[in-house]
């Protein structure tokens, strides 16, 4: 009886380290959450697409949720180009980036941006692209004069293989925008054509990946390799296509998407936020430019004269 109390005590201060580090890292992943959601915001974007085939055109409008993350105090955000780039969706699916819009043209012709679970729609304005990366810049036009909490690539922990990392993004409109979290782990490295790293199962393209301390390590992006597949041109949407949807990672797409280390990303940010200067002056000087409205005169209302017969 007294060996069992000995062994059952042992027991007992062997798992209770254990315990304490769980709890630090529950209360971790709670402090991620509450640091970072706030720099995740919901991006509603309509895109305008117009199809050329057999020498005939038709247009659509479509709208979609997208997740972005804040760059910038002033509301300048960073987000997936795939949905409105017909190069990337042509590398996606495997065909080749020349020529290879598909007889399609997906222009964005509208962005509405929520920060956090707020009511208010802000909108927003194509800044620029990095085709390169895979990613978009927006920017707010009427923030009048709020500051957003960015994400801070300046500080930034550097990725190691067998990290566990952590990515965060938004449910919709219908479950109040509540922000969770995804996880997953970095298991390869690459150094060609750049350095970037393979990361499974936390972050998707425009997206922020960190640790459970909160430390930033990059962004989510594709990667081109400089490749070609040299099988793509015939057989994009057959067996080529299945492959790159099943496989994920891989050359057969020669574009692949890796954690980008943040220090990528501080000069990235620096001419997405030029840009959008130059592109919001534009349009400024195109708004002033643009002949003024008449409002329509208004309507003449009849003259005081003598009641008329029936009213006599």
């Amino acid at each position: 009886m007294k060996s069992l109390i000995i062994l059952l005590f042992g027991m007992t201060l062997a798992l209770a380290p254990i315990a304490v580090r769980a709890d630090d890292t529950s209360a971790q992943i709670q402090s991620l959450l509450d640091k970072q959601a706030s720099s995740i915001v919901t991006v509603n974007v309509v895109i305008k697409t117009q199809f050329q085939m057999g020498g005939q055109a038709q247009d659509s409008e479509s709208r979609m949720e997208m997740q972005g993350t804040i760059v910038t105090p002033d509301g300048l955000i960073m987000l997936s180009d795939a949905p409105f780039d017909t190069k990337s969706l042509a590398a996606m699916f495997g065909m080749p980036s020349t020529g290879g819009d598909m007889g399609m043209k997906m222009t964005p012709t509208d962005f509405k941006v929520v920060v956090g679970n707020e009511d208010k729609l802000y909108t927003a304005f194509l800044a620029g692209t990095d085709s390169n990366l895979g990613l978009a810049f927006i920017k707010i036009e009427d923030l009048a004069g709020r500051t957003l909490q960015p994400v801070d690539f300046t500080t930034a922990d550097t990725p190691s293989i067998g990290d566990k990392v952590y990515s965060i993004s938004r449910l919709g409109k219908g479950y109040d925008y509540a922000p969770f979290l995804d996880s997953g782990w970095i298991y390869g490295q690459i150094t060609k054509p750049q350095q970037a790293w393979v990361v499974s199962g936390a972050g998707s393209i425009g997206l922020p990946v960190f640790t459970a301390s909160g430390s930033v390590l990059g962004m989510v992006a594709t990667v081109p390799s400089g490749v070609s597949d040299s099988q793509s041109s015939g057989s994009a949407m057959g067996m080529g296509m299945l492959m790159r949807m099943f496989g994920g990672q891989g050359e057969a797409s020669g574009m692949s998407t890796f954690l980008v280390p943040s220090s990528v990303f501080v000069n990235v940010v620096a001419l997405a936020k030029q840009q959008a200067i130059t592109v919001a002056a534009k349009l400024a000087a195109d708004k002033a430019a643009a002949p003024a409205k008449t409002p329509p005169a208004p309507a003449k209302t009849p003259a005081a004269g003598p009641a008329s017969s029936a009213t006599k």
